[in-house]
């Protein structure tokens, strides 16, 4: 089972609670029922953010967000960690 973190997708009308896996410097996975319906929105991981983000793909229940800026490997590391 992988880790999954909370976060929020906002957009200029909207905010949803997001669940966040798969989390890399460039990319992460979200349930795709909890994205807001804009293609670009800003990510938000804890205090992190905002994280301008876009659906790079969607896989049946899940989509594949890519962000614009690269994330530090120590904000992914910190995350992670157990």
């Amino acid at each position: 089972m992988s880790l999954r973190l909370l976060g929020i997708a906002q957009t200029r009308s909207i905010s949803r609670l997001v669940r966040i896996d798969a989390l890399t410097e460039v990319d992460c996975a979200i349930d795709s029922d909890q994205l807001p319906e804009e293609d670009g929105f800003d990510l938000w991981i804890g205090a992190v953010g905002p994280i301008r983000s876009s659906v790079a793909e969607r896989q049946h229940a899940r989509a594949v967000i890519t962000f614009e800026t690269p994330l530090e490997s120590a904000v992914v590391s910190h995350f992670l960690a157990p």
